[in-house]
């Protein structure tokens, strides 16, 4: 990735480097650092000495979201090492290069750098144009917006929901696009628009039906509503096609729970145990077992999770 760009310039004397949402180094304790960088450095530590390898005579440009809190304490950090360029991607958070991809700029930027160009012209004159018609870009402002400009936020995620249902529609990305879809059906729905959210979500069960988040909508709306029998199937549907789609899991988990079959919801609890999974995913599970008087073995899984998964051991 990025790290790696920068890692080789110093080793192959390089001229000009482009690094994409770079990680410094896995060495700083202050930097946020994945926990497979951590794991990939043990016992090679010299690998990952960013300030010994990055070269001091390249011309270094660094793609990086200005917005994204993690992202940038590597920017700053390698920006401290030595002069660069920053070419800014506004809210595209760590996704900056599919961002680029999407708005049909990253070959333009990957060969312009290679040919000694100015990389933040090249994007610049293109990004705000092309941007609107990303959903990626607005899905990023949505979340930046969320809680402080509701109309803003609003238009975000109708935007990006929007864009991402047209590319369903036009046979391109399809997975990636659901987080939008989805954000963007809730809104329809709790602004009781509810017809028209439901018709999307049959459409897209129509378009990918073998893809499990299509199916989780409907589930979702099926659940909100009170049709838990058709929630049920839905969300059935979903972990057929895809067993490993724990957060998909957990709203069967949930919707079982409101049916009254517990002995069937212990059974999926168990098994999304297994995998990591979002504390405030588990918390719901722990606030709808207490809504239906459930006690024992489950609230004691699901209170541990979520308190494991707010507090996890250091890596």
């Amino acid at each position: 990735g990025g790290a790696g760009a920068l890692l080789a310039s110093g080793p192959l004397n390089a001229d000009h480097v482009l690094a994409l949402c770079p990680q410094y180094s896995v060495l700083d304790p202050e930097l946020p650092v994945a926990a497979a960088w951590r794991s990939a450095m043990k016992g090679t530590p010299e690998l990952f000495a960013l300030p010994d390898l990055l070269s001091r005579t390249a011309r270094v440009f660094v793609v990086v979201d200005p917005s994204y809190g993690t992202d940038m304490a590597h920017y700053r950090a390698v920006e401290r090492t030595r002069p660069v360029t920053m070419i800014a991607t506004p809210f595209a958070k760590h996704d900056a290069p599919k961002f680029l991809q999407e708005a049909g700029l990253l070959a333009r930027l990957v060969l312009g750098v290679a040919a000694g160009q100015d990389g933040r012209r090249l994007v610049a004159t293109g990004r705000r144009a092309r941007r609107r018609g990303v959903a990626r870009y607005w899905q990023g402002l949505g979340s930046a917006t969320r809680g402080r400009w509701p109309a803003a936020r609003a238009r975000a995620v109708q935007m990006a929901g929007e864009l991402a249902i047209d590319a369903v529609r036009n046979g391109r990305s399809v997975r990636e696009g659901f987080s939008a879809i989805s954000m963007h059906v809730g809104a329809l729905a709790a602004a009781g628009r509810g017809a028209e959210a439901e018709s999307i979500a049959a459409e897209m069960v129509r378009l990918c039906p073998d893809e499990p988040s299509a199916f989780a909508l409907v589930g979702g709306l099926a659940f909100q509503a009170g049709r838990l029998e058709e929630a049920e199937r839905a969300f059935t549907a979903a972990i057929r096609i895809d067993k490993s789609a724990n957060e998909i899991r957990m709203s069967l988990v949930r919707t079982l729970i409101r049916l009254g079959r517990q002995d069937d919801a212990a059974k999926h609890l168990a098994r999304c145990a297994l995998a990591r999974g979002s504390w405030k995913t588990w918390q719901g599970v722990v606030t709808e077992l207490a809504k239906a008087g459930v006690t024992g073995a489950m609230v004691e899984l699901a209170t541990r999770k979520v308190n494991e998964l707010k507090s996890p051991a250091p890596v």
